[in-house]
């Protein structure tokens, strides 16, 4: 699997186009930095000027701050509350999301954090009456420790969107009459910048955005970092005469006299579909079907192929020749979306790295 590191920093530059001027930039290394390693993505997103990083648990931030100590880490919401003293104590700036998130913070003078609101995802966030009982409790320290607050969306309609928006603001304004205007606050995670680029905050943690996930008829100027997915053959099956095989644990297929199907190492097992769509994938720059899918392998029908050896490349996505299959056709052809496609590869593929489309 190759990762383009190129890709990645034109999607850096063209989320920050739409964030307001001077805003922070918090790139999302959650979920193993997308399946490519939480090292790997961040020192991609150093490379492409970010400011700091979000995680989704107390492993990652630790990771993430040993492989960029002087950027700040941002631990979403992500585990019981008597785990955060950890987290605060390593340097980690951690969410606060509940009265108990906060109370178990409340006798580290050293810890940092930022409030979680919940303005229409239904998931986690502080209620208005407790978050102005504890921003009391908060003000009255000797040195606060509140860096800000940020929210996610559930939802792209128009009302829901804009009352969430005013929702977060009530939460802001108060954060900024107790805290000073420095609070940083942030409402537009991927699909918030695409809804609405330019929000007036000082910061944006966009995800799945920077890493080319999304739908192009949603992203079309955010480009894969997947950037290809390649096998080898290592089994070439002669078929003598025309008949019906039944092919790994598919149903059974017809197959022409003279034929060959081949089998490469990528099966279910390494996050390809179990159903019945398989796609296609690229042999000597040409489309060769996929006819089956067991555990670790895929069989490809290799028929009209002059004598076909173990040892060719499969390229199941990426280019070969002029020939190419991007992830979202592969995703279409499977009959899954771009995002779980890509999570299904990049968490269990071995990977390298690619930076302009060189191999580093």
């Amino acid at each position: 699997m190759e990762i383009d590191g190129r890709a990645f920093a034109q999607n850096v530059a063209s989320a920050r186009a739409m964030m307001a001027p001077g805003a922070l930039m918090y790139q999302v290394v959650k979920a193993n930095g997308y399946g490519f390693g939480v090292e790997r993505v961040v020192r991609l997103g150093l490379a492409a000027g970010v400011e700091a990083f979000c995680v989704g648990t107390i492993e990652e931030a630790m990771r993430a701050k040993s492989a960029a100590p002087d950027r700040p880490v941002l631990l979403f919401t992500a585990c019981p509350p008597s785990l955060l003293k950890r987290a605060a104590r390593a340097g980690v700036v951690v969410t606060v999301n509940s009265l108990e998130a906060y109370e178990a913070l409340e006798t580290i003078a050293s810890a940092s954090f930022m409030f979680e609101f919940d303005c229409g995802f239904g998931r986690f966030g502080l209620p208005t009456d407790r978050f102005d009982v504890v921003l009391a409790r908060e003000k009255s320290r000797t040195k606060p420790r509140c860096l800000g607050g940020y929210t996610h969306f559930g939802s792209r309609a128009s009302l829901e969107f804009d009352q969430g928006l005013q929702y977060f603001d009530t939460f802001g304004t108060k954060l900024k009459a107790a805290f000073g205007e420095s609070q940083i606050l942030m409402a537009a995670a991927s699909h918030g910048l695409i809804w609405r680029p330019g929000l007036p905050y000082n910061a944006a943690h966009p995800g799945s955005l920077l890493y080319g996930m999304l739908p192009l008829a949603i992203a079309p100027e955010f480009q894969p970092v997947l950037h290809s997915v390649k096998s080898q053959i290592i089994q070439i099956n002669w078929i003598a005469e025309a008949r019906t095989l039944s092919v790994g644990y598919s149903s059974q297929i017809s197959l022409p006299a003279g034929g060959a199907t081949g089998v490469f190492p990528l099966g279910w097992n390494d996050g390809l579909s179990t159903g019945a769509a398989l796609g296609r994938v690229l042999v000597r720059g040409r489309p060769a079907p996929t006819i089956a899918r067991t555990l670790f392998h895929s069989i490809v029908d290799l028929s009209g192929f002059d004598e076909p050896l173990v040892g060719e490349e499969v390229v199941i996505i990426g280019s070969q020749n002029s020939e190419a299959i991007g992830l979202h056709e592969a995703a279409e052809a499977m009959a899954i979306s771009p995002t779980e496609l890509h999570f299904r590869l990049a968490g269990s593929i071995t990977r390298e790295s690619h930076a302009d489309l060189t191999r580093i």
